[in-house]
């Protein structure tokens, strides 16, 4: 089965891309920020506002700070935010719908109405409410993250447990007296894994946008920090002057985005008969 998916993932050119894509992404915001010798922070007013050269690949902004060095030093914060909040999100969602699925009756309607409920507050009313209680930064983004980005999770793994917990092998484990909690996590969840392996990969780039948007707005990572979202804000207000502020760290959120959605795509039709 796994050679199997495997081949029909190999074959989907744009997914095989797309992860490659992230892989590389990756190592840069690792290696990247050490590439010039430069740090995140150091100003030069008497370089600021320089285009790409070859001492600044990137060009500098408007305090002469090396936008390739922030661009990558962002991109540790974006692909973090992402990928840290999808996995939080992920287990809160897979625990919560597991249990709702599997317990079924009156229990499932109230916990599947609560989850209506939830969504139905926009999420940037969560924001709001949250900054009531914690100053804008990486903990208000977490926490926003993480109490909206379940939500879909305990849906699809709902309805997974609820198709599954009727199966041969889970009457069988019950009939040797496995317990419900034993039944639900050891022989229905690891059965879902398929749906929601996909679902954790197009959850990162939502959550990666999200991070962006909000720290756009100012919502998000302090200076001096720099994430993508930063870096997009700072630049929008020199675009006609100085465009390569803005281009970067805009076209590198969208090629996130695009890859994360490639590598969902081929990993979503290969793992259709998982």
């Amino acid at each position: 089965m796994k050679n199997t998916t495997w081949a029909k993932f190999k074959r989907n050119k744009p997914a095989v891309l797309g992860m490659l894509t992230i892989v590389i992404l990756v190592i840069m915001a690792l290696i990247g920020p050490a590439l010039t010798g430069y740090s995140y922070t150091e100003q030069n007013l008497e370089k600021a506002n320089l285009g790409p050269d070859r001492d600044h690949w990137f060009g500098t902004d408007s305090l002469g700070r090396d936008l390739f060095t922030r661009v990558w030093y962002g991109a540790r914060i974006s692909l973090a935010v992402g990928v840290l909040a999808c996995m939080v999100s992920g287990l809160i969602g897979v625990a919560y719908g597991g249990c709702s699925g599997y317990i079924g009756g009156r229990t499932d309607d109230v916990m599947m109405r609560l989850v209506d409920i939830f969504s139905a507050v926009p999420f940037i009313l969560y924001v709001i409410l949250l900054m009531v209680v914690v100053e804008p930064g990486l903990i208000t983004v977490f926490a926003a993250l993480g109490i909206t980005g379940w939500m879909n999770m305990s849906r699809i793994v709902r309805a997974q447990v609820i198709s599954l917990k009727e199966r041969e092998y889970v009457l069988a484990a019950k009939s040797i007296g496995a317990g419900d909690a034993r039944v639900l996590f050891r022989h229905i969840i690891p059965n879902t894994i398929g749906p929601v392996m996909v679902t954790m990969i197009f959850g990162i780039p939502e959550a990666i946008f999200a991070e962006a948007f909000l720290s756009f707005l100012g919502l998000g990572v302090s200076i001096p920090q720099a994430s993508w979202g930063t870096l997009v804000n700072e630049g929008i207000g020199t675009i006609g002057l100085y465009p390569w502020q803005l281009f970067f760290p805009a076209f590198f959120i969208s090629l996130t985005i695009m890859a994360f959605y490639f590598w969902g795509n081929g990993l979503r039709d290969a793992l259709d008969n998982y």
